[in-house]
């Protein structure tokens, strides 16, 4: 069962206390926040790979060639071919600034240059992920990067929880400050929702690792997810 932490926070810098002219137009704006720390149920492993060629042809031949054995690899480790999703894939013109025979340097055209990106989803209570980083380390091409991504694979009822969460927290405060200035408030006026989008993956890993670095047997503990929302809330002063 997932670990749900949920943390509120009083924040008093986040408060404004406005009036109008007119007594009706008195209002009081506050700023609610709710934190969630989950832990991840999902496994992201993204690779990027690419590769220059002589032609276009050959470009689009050899992308074709390593995504079939990595398909074919994965699939002899139990990872279905549905299961490998791309993300990103170009072919572009590659050039490189050389210098020539007069010191000077200009753009040389070298081939083509294709880039794919692949990412493979695993429950976290998996224990392909070893297995399934040593295909890649069989690959024999030189620009290969890799990222673990720790995640929740459905965050709908956290974001519901978050929201929840925030709207009380104002309405704390509100209340709160109400006490202490000696005024009731009234309805609410306006609501907005601020989302804030934090903490929904975390990498234990920097971006672009080289895969020889990264041990197939490897026991990474990962941190818990920490996301946050925020709403503001503005209640009419009675």
């Amino acid at each position: 069962m997932k670990k749900i932490i949920c943390i509120l926070m009083l924040i008093i810098g986040s408060l404004t206390y406005s009036f109008g002219k007119e007594e009706g137009n008195r209002s009081i704006k506050v700023i609610g926040e709710s934190i969630l720390n989950v832990a991840p149920d999902t496994l992201e492993i993204k690779i990027s790979f690419s590769e220059i060629k002589p032609t276009y042809e050959e470009a689009v031949k050899s992308s074709e060639k390593t995504l079939n054995f990595i398909q074919n690899k994965l699939k002899d480790k139990g990872i279905k071919k549905d299961q490998i999703k791309t993300t990103y894939f170009n072919i572009d013109s590659y050039y490189e600034n050389v210098k020539n025979e007069n010191g000077n340097y200009e753009n040389k055209f070298l081939g083509y240059r294709y880039t794919h990106k692949i990412y493979v989803d695993l429950d976290i209570k998996d224990k392909k992920a070893g297995e399934v980083l040593k295909v890649f380390n069989n690959l024999k091409i030189e620009n290969v990067d890799v990222a673990l991504v720790y995640k929740l694979k459905n965050d709908k009822d956290i974001k519901n929880k978050l929201m929840v969460g925030a709207f009380e927290n104002a309405q704390e405060k509100a209340k709160i400050l109400a006490k202490a200035g000696n005024f009731d408030i009234a309805e609410i006026q306006e609501i907005e929702y601020i989302s804030k989008g934090d903490g929904k993956e975390v990498e234990p890993l920097g971006r672009g690792v080289k895969l020889y670095q990264i041990n197939g047997n490897m026991n990474i503990q990962p941190d818990d997810l920490q996301m946050k929302d925020k709403v503001m809330v503005i209640w009419r002063i009675k």
